[in-house]
């Protein structure tokens, strides 16, 4: 009876090709269902061996799909779930395709060589892969739209595992899908080794209205990039408390690097093109629990970026950079489109450490790499004793440019912390306020070489506490700074003049001794400053005529209707 179905599949699939059904978006359209015409297919199996290429199989719901191990190769094919029946009857419900346990196989192998391929995966479920839930190898563009990859392990991305040619032969996008768990604490999230949600490997990712959540590794619990490209679609997915996001990568974790992301291996990370925000949040790891970038050659540059409520046991909650790698967020120097107007762009907000005796940091930790955080807000990162919201290690530099640095909690532990050699900080047109740090709030301790402080246009107000204790082997500089009385360092001491500080308004007012403070800006230059203010505002201006010096601290004054603090906008930090 089987081998007489078969043959019947066979014969229907030779006569579709000689006579195939209407073209649709390019390629003839097949049905695979139970229960015999109008489908053309019982078996998916045969369906992907006789279809010819461009065709779409339309997956009916009338049938299981289970202990299924696919390989789609060298072939241009959509596989579309969403359909009750093979007469067209759609289906609010993905089409599921299971693998079978302990056969050490990916649900769907996809692969191509010689000739590039285009594959779609529509309105699917796949899951119960056991070497990773999609296997994508070689010349491809592969498309995953609102499709569901869950329940899956591999030792390379749990999820989906790609490794391509190169980032420009090989793209993976991800459109309206989840890879992970729809729901926080639902479960059946994916597992790997490196990359429990995706693996990349010399190939790019392209993230377009994604979920990855809920997966585990060893290092990249959301996803692992090696020699790879990540970038961002068109934003449009919704989650709740959040806007428009192109991707929300949440609550992944791994048992060492990168709970949210690790890079590495001259890895390309950009996410800062046109309205495509990117948060990666509630994420852990040991170190790095929201990113985690290693190597030479590794860039992460990003707009409007939220690292939130991401935590460690070790180090780095929001972010470990290290061994020359490089992280870069900032709005652009036109004020940039990726963010709203007249608000922060990115986001380093809630991350924490353990309580534990290891000299970490809950926001940023920089060891022989380079880091810069511009137009960017620091508020509500929690660190312990010997801890610190941000820390250099070995060689770095880090760079805090037009920023609002609030409302943390450093405990018994600093600010800003310089260990290693030789290291440099630089904190220039940014406001400092309101944290909970000792004194000095930047520590040095270094074994050799020397450490470079450098504080620019500032508003550095934390009464009681002095900035940084000079000691030798220290250059510390002081240009243009307004800061509270027994600081510690050169500046005026005059109240800053915020809109509204107590309600977490720090624009400056009309009257404010910080608005056209700043004549000698020698000191922008060679720092990699954009010149627009943290909430996107040309800088310098001045609204009470010319010339045009710069503004002290996070906002330059661009509105005076709203800046004298009688009637403000709702509350922009």
């Amino acid at each position: 009876m089987h081998a007489r179905r078969t043959r019947r599949y066979l014969l229907l699939a030779l006569l579709l090709s000689m006579f195939p059904l209407p073209a649709v978006a390019g390629g003839a359209v097949f049905w695979l269902g139970g229960g015999g015409a109008p489908c053309n297919f019982g078996s998916l199996p045969i369906a992907l061996g006789a279809v010819p290429q461009g065709a779409t199989i339309r997956i009916a719901d009338n049938q299981t799909y289970a202990n299924t191990n696919l390989t789609i190769s060298n072939r241009s094919v959509t596989l579309q779930g969403g359909w009750a029946d093979c007469a067209g009857t759609p289906s609010a419900q993905r089409a599921l395709i299971e693998g079978a346990a302990g056969a050490n196989l990916p649900v769907l192998r996809i692969q191509a060589a010689g000739t590039s391929r285009s594959v779609r995966l529509e309105h699917l479920e796949i899951r119960g892969g056991t070497r990773s839930g999609i296997e994508v190898d070689g010349l491809l563009d592969v498309r995953l739209d609102d499709t569901l990859v869950t329940a899956n392990s591999a030792a390379d991305g749990g999820g989906v595992s790609v490794t391509g040619v190169s980032p420009a032969q090989t793209v993976l996008r991800l459109v309206h899908s989840t890879v992970g768990t729809p729901d926080v604490g639902s479960g059946d999230g994916n597992a790997a080794t490196f990359g429990g949600g995706v693996y990349c490997a010399d190939a790019r990712v392209q993230l377009s209205s994604a979920l990855v959540q809920g997966n585990h590794a060893d290092y990249g619990g959301g996803i692992a990039l090696l020699a790879c490209d990540l970038d961002a679609g068109a934003a449009a997915l919704v989650a709740a408390g959040h806007p428009l996001l192109s991707a929300l990568v949440r609550d992944n974790t791994a048992t060492f690097f990168g709970g949210g992301l690790y890079a590495t291996n001259a890895s390309d990370i950009g996410l800062d093109n046109d309205h495509q925000p990117v948060a990666f949040e509630a994420n852990r790891a040991s170190r790095g629990g929201g990113i985690h970038l290693s190597a030479a050659g590794t860039r992460f540059h990003g707009a409007g970026i939220t690292l939130a409520g991401n935590s460690v046991g070790a180090f780095g909650a929001a972010a470990y950079v290290e061994s020359g790698a490089y992280l870069a967020l900032e709005r652009g120097a036109d004020g940039g489109t990726s963010c709203a107007r007249d608000a922060v762009c990115s986001r380093i907000v809630d991350n924490a450490v353990d309580d534990v005796p290891t000299a970490a940091a809950s926001a940023l930790q920089v060891i022989d790499a380079v880091a810069v955080l511009a137009q960017t807000e620091i508020t509500g990162n929690v660190s312990h004793s010997g801890q610190a919201l941000i820390r250099l290690d070995g060689s770095s530099g880090v760079r805090v440019l037009d920023s609002l640095v609030h409302d943390n909690d450093a405990g018994a532990g600093r600010l800003f912390v310089l260990y290693g050699t030789d290291n440099v900080f630089t904190l220039g047109a940014s406001t400092v306020v309101a944290n909970a740090t000792l004194s000095p709030m930047a520590g040095v301790y270094l074994s050799g070489g020397a450490a470079g402080l450098h504080f620019d246009r500032s508003i550095v107000w934390q009464p009681g506490v002095l900035v940084q204790d000079t000691s030798a082997g220290e250059t510390v500089t002081s240009t243009c700074m307004n800061v509270h009385a027994g600081a510690g360092i050169d500046g005026v001491t005059s109240d800053p003049g915020f809109v509204d500080a107590a309600h977490g308004d720090l624009r400056l007012r009309t009257d404010s001794p910080n608005v056209d403070a700043c004549t000698d800006t020698v000191a922008v230059s060679g720092t990699g400053e954009t010149h627009v203010d943290v909430a996107g505002h040309p800088r310098p201006q001045s609204p009470m005529g010319s010339p045009t010096p710069f503004d002290r601290g996070a906002h330059e004054l661009a509105d005076l209707i709203f800046a004298d603090g009688f009637d403000p906008p709702p509350l922009v930090p």
